[in-house]
């Protein structure tokens, strides 16, 4: 279950087993999202966001 440069487009094209992945993948990143712990994972990155209006 490798989702690197893959692309949603639909629910359809997962099986069960890849969703319980994901929501699994979810479930051990959530103390990151409630910041109880720190990710360096972007240290060092640059991040940039650009829209168009």
């Amino acid at each position: 279950m490798d989702f690197i440069g893959s692309h949603i487009l639909s629910i359809d094209q997962f099986e069960r087993a890849d969703i319980d992945h994901i929501f699994s993948v979810a479930r051990m990143m959530e103390p990151y999202a409630h910041r109880h712990q720190v990710t360096k994972v972007l240290d060092g990155a640059i991040l940039g966001n650009m829209f168009f209006e």
